[in-house]
């Protein structure tokens, strides 16, 4: 028998990462489900990861259209347009750090991408998210003998990143 652990990325523990990946292989052994399934086996009050969820409504309902304010910020894109040349479509606004404070305290911000561009550190920040995100594919795909060429092109690529300053 296979034993898998669960971990965790960011924002979640790794006790709830175990809890509900072990929950998820119990309740679906076929190994597939989709988010109201798992919305729907967690309801009763009973279920081992009913804690998990926010079942507060009022709660609930602000935090979604926290998240779909966020989605908008993350999605909204700007198209610049050239006389004579191609026209550039871009993200709008970047998630940086706006405000350096004490260890744990910075505050982040979506900027938007005509100020980050004219703003050193802002660029920087940015820069340096995108080579994190190709790291975190790379890592994500090494493991696919199917994908060795485009893992290797990838780690080239984040060799040539710039230095952060």
């Amino acid at each position: 028998m296979i034993v898998r652990t669960y971990t965790a990325k960011r924002g979640l523990s790794e006790e709830t990462a175990q809890r509900i990946g072990s929950f998820i292989d119990t309740k679906f052994p076929d190994g597939k489900v989709k988010a109201p399934q798992l919305v729907a086996a967690a309801t009763p009050k009973r279920s081992p990861i009913h804690g998990d969820f926010e079942w507060d409504n009022d709660v609930a309902a602000h935090a979604h259209r926290l998240e779909q304010a966020r989605s908008f910020l993350r999605h909204i894109e700007v198209v610049y347009e050239h006389r004579g040349d191609a026209d550039m479509t871009t993200r709008a606004f970047h998630h940086v750090v706006v405000d350096r404070g004490a260890v744990g305290a910075d505050r982040k911000a979506y900027v938007s991408s005509r100020i980050v561009w004219e703003t050193p550190d802002y660029a920087a920040q940015v820069v340096e998210t995108a080579r994190r995100e190709l790291e975190a594919w790379a890592a994500r795909y090494r493991q696919y003998e199917v994908l060795a060429g485009v893992v290797e092109v990838v780690d080239g690529a984040i060799g040539s990143f710039p230095q952060a300053a």
